[in-house]
């Protein structure tokens, strides 16, 4: 029964930076931990925080587990509610994007747990709600250059009376 141990101590350790053994009373338990692509040191066991299991994973390739993931979003949109106030008060994306991420920091500070906030919200994980905030961190100095609200012209839309080019009989 040891060697079996051992061999598998072994053949996980490729997959698992550390591995803690303690014993007690006969029983041996063995906690692996594994290190995600931010370098930070997560349980491979269940914990008890708010009653849910750390996720091990997103199932997505290239898209990891966020440590922290409830502190970490609430801080990304701190940050694109904080980028927006650069864009005109009257430009329709700043009232879009206000109102999306005032909504989406209310329900992540809510006291939900992480799923209960990804079901709540509807759009991913809160791994890739936190690549949507990244990639609107991106956008917003774009669209303070571009500045599509100062658009000035108008634009004519010619109405073709054949537009599918399909001669009729």
């Amino acid at each position: 029964m040891r060697s079996h141990h051992q061999s598998l101590k072994r053949a996980l350790s490729s997959h698992f930076a550390t591995t803690t053994t303690i014993s007690t009373n006969n029983a041996t338990t063995t906690t692996l931990f594994r290190f995600l692509r931010t370098s930070a040191c997560v349980p491979f066991t269940n914990t008890n925080h708010a009653n849910e299991s750390i996720k091990k994973t997103t199932g997505l390739v290239g898209l990891p587990v966020m440590n922290d993931p409830i502190n970490t979003y609430a801080n990304l949109c701190d940050q694109v509610l904080e980028k927006i106030q650069f864009v005109p008060e009257n430009a329709a994306y700043r009232t879009v994007v206000e109102e999306m991420y005032k909504h989406r920091k209310k329900v992540t500070l809510s006291g939900k747990t992480v799923s209960e906030i990804e079901e709540t919200i509807a759009a991913g994980q809160i791994e890739e709600l936190a690549v949507q905030a990244r990639d609107e961190l991106e956008l917003i100095p774009k669209m303070r250059e571009w500045k599509p609200w100062e658009f000035s012209h108008e634009i004519e839309i010619e109405k073709a009376e054949n537009p599918t080019g399909i001669a009729k009989n």
